[in-house]
């Protein structure tokens, strides 16, 4: 049994399930976003267009009516992004798999939902006047105002550190989760409203509250505090303490974990949040794509600085109409998953 639900940001949500129609009332339960002012309360996990934070509720009600056995089922979040959806629902499932093919979601995913024993100490952070502008200080922090240039430094410094150490036999598994809690951490600084196609201006929504650095221009609240890379403490991502033991996190192709019948089986809903338009989500979150690989030092272009198309990711084939059915086509096929649930918006597929 599938459903689909179809969200907008003007109408109330819609489930449409073999051809029937029920609307549903928005929901009125407050926001779990909260405003932070020190590191040991709850944060947002990213900004992420298209995240389900406020309506993965209603979502998880849908299919709570038409099926009865959550708690007897796992989740498959086959394109997890900030793994919001998770982080709201995931508790009412037996266990989880969250993927995604975009590196800086899955090392963020891991940062939220696993505890690795970590084996690597961390280096102590110089003094700022001993740090180095790195790749994302000259290029972020600049004319590009993505971060307070010494936020940006300190970036640079963990990203170098974090880098070193892998190459010098840190295990991947332990380099992603340090690098998903810089991720984490260089998000909840960063100098943006909504996503990084775009920084607050000197004059942007911000000017009124925005508060003065000298010679660095106006700021965001948020970006002016000075970044805290750390391990997430217990209770500190909202959500994520519960299902902390019961998450796998996968960095794979979303038609492939669908069909995989070692992660998608007969005991599992999967849940399908593809791309909803062809205009690539790498343009959203572009500088946490650099951030998350050290590897990955493109040259930048513009006001925001994205790279050339011949350095972006390639597209996704969910980013294209055809393409797209030809992939909801494959999955719907050949899946085990005996339940199955899609999320998208009124311009998607």
């Amino acid at each position: 049994m599938s459903i689909l639900v179809r969200v907008s940001a003007e109408q109330p949500e819609e489930v449409i399930d073999f051809g029937t129609r029920a609307n549903s009332k928005r929901s009125s339960a407050p926001s779990s976003r909260k405003g932070t002012k020190g590191p040991k309360s709850p944060i947002i996990t990213i900004r992420y267009l298209g995240h389900k934070r406020d309506v993965g509720p209603i979502i998880l009600q849908k299919m709570n009516l038409r099926w009865k056995n959550l708690g007897q089922l796992d989740l498959v979040d086959a394109f997890a992004g900030s793994g919001s959806f998770t982080l709201r629902c995931g508790n009412a499932f037996r266990r989880i798999t969250v993927n995604d093919r975009m590196l800086y979601s899955y090392e963020l995913c891991l940062a939220v939902f696993t505890r690795p024993q970590l084996t690597y100490q961390w280096p102590p952070l110089p003094p700022q006047e001993r740090l180095e502008d790195g790749f994302i200080t000259q290029n972020y922090c600049t004319s590009r105002r993505f971060f307070k240039k010494s936020n940006g430094r300190r970036i640079d410094f963990y990203r170098t550190r974090f880098s070193d150490a892998h190459q010098n036999g840190l295990s991947d598994e332990e380099f992603h989760y340090d690098m998903g809690c810089l991720v984490l951490a260089a998000d909840r600084v960063a100098n943006v409203e909504t996503s990084y196609y775009s920084f607050v201006q000197q004059n942007g929504t911000y000017k009124v509250e925005a508060t003065s650095i000298p010679s660095e221009g106006r700021f965001r609240p948020r970006a002016v505090e000075d970044i805290f890379v750390h391990p997430p403490a217990p209770g500190e991502v909202e959500g994520a303490e519960s299902l902390i033991g019961r998450v796998t996190v996968l960095n794979r192709d979303a038609t492939l974990v669908s069909i995989d019948p070692a992660v998608t089986t007969s005991n599992s809903v999967l849940y399908l949040d593809p791309p909803y338009n062809y205009r690539p989500y790498f343009e959203n979150n572009h500088v946490l794509y650099v951030i998350a690989d050290p590897s990955y030092n493109p040259q930048t272009q513009g006001t925001v600085g994205l790279p050339p198309d011949n350095q972006r990711p390639p597209h996704s084939v969910w980013e294209k109409s055809g393409t797209a059915l030809e992939q909801l086509d494959t999955i719907l096929s050949t899946t085990k998953a005996t339940e199955s649930c899609s999320a998208t918006c009124e311009t998607g597929l």
